[in-house]
Order: structure tokens, then C-alpha cells, then sequence
């Protein structure tokens, strides 16, 4: 059984104007200690379909269809608090902006000894000494848990994110977007220490980034999204090495090469769709230089190839029913 099993998972937000689907009949799995990459242009839906997960979709938007399997259990079954429980012990998320999710006015020491006391850990002194190994865990020195988020660096931040995330161990953890906006050096700091965490917990994570080369790195296979759908899924050698759907290309080749010939890098021309009002046709058609006559008169169904999906009419021999 599957750690993880998001089923035709369907998220809508209520605009005055219309109702827009953010995230469009998604499905994936998570098995225990593999690492899953969603990558992406921002607004593909991306993190809504990760905070689906966690139950932080709220108003105006909300989970219209699907399910949420975690440990065989559906999500959408349970109440806030059970939720607000599952969070705490068994889910986890490592934010993008650590500066908005850290509280300016407490001490770091401070956060990570109110989440400690929700965990059940109420005697000072064992709160004391777990705030200190988690600092240490994650690289800082231990007399700084007196200090603010304002007096932290970006990357020192995103470390006390990542201790606040590790707290309860958990099972499942959702990195989102963890170390863009963060200089080079940084980065690969963060990168290694949250390989170590990985292999320490044995954690199960779905990674959420725009960074091809972060893709590669940390996951074992990797999800597309355009337009609220997930249109390719594969090991992420084969995605790197075949791409098959256009728009999983374009990406791939509109990102530089460190090693190996170098190439030309190409723009994906347009937009994507507005959600308010996309089109009946695959969504990425405007877009894509192989579109033909029929990828503008239905949406492209799922197709398997070789263990691998992908959704695109150059792979389907199915009619429109239009």
C-alpha cells in the first residue's frame, strides 16, 4: 500500500467572476521513502494540489472532487482536529517564504518550544534540550534560539523551518519551493542537509520547485503540471533524457546545461491559460509546435507508455467525442 494516493483530485476557487479549477483531475502516489518532484510555470497548481494534502485549502477555494489517501485512510473524511493532529505527527511542510511564516515577535527558541509543548513535551528543561538539538540538527549553534527571525539570514531561516518541520519526525514532508530566492551556496547547503534528514528519517517528500537541476538531485521521479493538470509522469532519468510531451520538453530545453553540448536556450512563446475560462482543447495547444487540428477540439485523456503517463493526443488514438 501506498503511503501517499491523491485520486482525480479537483480544486476549485470561487471568483466573482466565475469558478476557476486550480488543480484538474490529479492523480499521483507516494510510496515510503521516495521523494516525488512537481515542477512547473507558477500558478500550474502546483501548491494548491499540495495543500489539498495537508487540508490548508480554504475559502474561497475548496476540494470540489477526489481523494486524499493517506495510510489508507481518507483525508477528507476527517474533522479539523483530527487534521490539525495528522499535521503535527505525521505530515510536515517546509514553506517557500520563511520570513512570512516565521512570528517576527518570538524568538526562534520561542517557535520551536510552542510547537514542542503541542507535541506533548511540557517539562522547560526537555523542551530546552530539544530545541537545542534541533538547532544543532540543522546546522545552527544553539545560543542563537534567543535571537529573532529578522536577525537571521534567508537561509538560517529556511533551517529553523526545516527544525520546525522535523519536530515529530514525520512520515510525509512537503517541501515547497525550499530554497528559491537563496544564493548558490546556500542553496546546496540545504540541499545536502535536507538529503540527510531524508536518509536519517527515511522521510517520504514531495518537493515542489521550478529547479530542473534540484529535480534531479533529490527526486526519483517527477510529476508535470500545465494548466491544473499533471500531463507527464515518469523516473526522472527518463524525463530528462525522452520527454514526451511538448510542454515537459520545452521546459527542459528552456533550461541551461552545465555539463554536455551546449544548446541554444529556447523561451516557451505565450501564456498559459486563464482558468476562468479555459479552453475545451488540451490547454497547452496555443503553445506547442506539434499541436494538430484535433488538439483544439477536446482535452487529451491520460495515456500509459511504457510505465510512464502522459497526456497528449500525439500519444492517444482515442476520437474526440465533439
Amino acid at each position: 500500500m501506498s503511503l501517499l494516493e491523491v485520486k482525480n483530485l479537483c480544486v476549485d476557487y470561487e471568483m466573482r467572476r466565475g469558478t476557476a479549477r486550480a488543480v484538474n483531475n490529479v492523480n499521483f502516489t507516494l510510496e515510503k521513502g521516495e521523494t516525488l518532484g512537481l515542477i512547473g510555470e507558477s500558478g500550474c497548481g502546483k501548491t494548491t494540489a499540495a495543500m489539498s494534502i495537508l487540508g490548508f485549502v480554504t475559502s474561497p477555494g475548496r476540494i470540489a472532487e477526489g481523494e486524499v489517501i493517506f495510510k489508507g485512510k481518507n483525508l477528507r473524511n476527517f474533522t479539523d482536529e483530527q487534521m490539525r493532529q495528522l499535521r503535527g505527527m505525521s505530515m510536515s511542510i517546509v514553506r517557500q517564504e520563511a520570513q512570512n511564516a516565521l512570528n517576527p515577535v518570538l524568538t526562534v527558541g520561542e517557535q520551536i518550544g510552542e510547537v514542542l509543548r503541542e507535541h506533548g513535551i511540557r517539562n522547560k528543561i526537555d523542551v530546552e534540550d530539544r530545541v537545542d538539538s534541533l538547532l544543532e540538527m540543522v546546522g545552527i549553534s544553539p545560543e542563537r534560539k534567543k535571537s529573532y527571525p529578522f536577525e537571521f539570514s534567508g537561509g538560517m531561516r529556511q533551517r529553523v523551518m526545516i527544525a520546525l518541520a522535523a519536530i515529530a519526525e514525520p512520515e510525509l514532508m512537503i517541501l515547497d519551493e525550499p530554497i528559491t530566492g537563496l544564493d548558490v551556496i546556500v542553496q546546496r547547503q540545504l540541499l545536502n542537509l535536507l538529503n540527510d534528514l531524508k536518509n536519517k528519517m527515511n522521510l517520504t517528500a514531495l518537493l515542489i520547485a521550478h529547479d530542473l537541476s534540484v529535480i534531479a538531485e533529490m527526486c526519483s521521479r517527477v510529476a508535470v503540471m500545465y494548466g491544473g493538470f499533471i500531463v507527464e509522469k515518469a523516473d526522472v532519468v527518463d524525463l530528462y533524457e525522452k520527454p514526451l510531451h511538448p510542454y515537459s520538453k520545452a521546459l527542459i530545453e528552456s533550461y541551461p546545461r552545465i555539463h554536455g553540448e551546449k544548446k541554444k536556450l529556447v523561451s516557451i512563446p505565450g501564456s498559459p491559460p486563464h482558468l476562468l475560462s479555459p479552453p475545451e482543447s488540451c490547454l497547452f495547444a496555443e503553445r506547442c509546435k506539434k499541436a494538430t487540428e484535433k488538439c483544439f477540439r477536446c482535452i487529451p485523456e491520460e495515456t500509459i507508455i511504457d510505465s510512464r503517463m502522459v497526456r497528449c493526443h500525439l500519444y492517444s488514438e482515442e476520437e474526440c467525442n465533439v
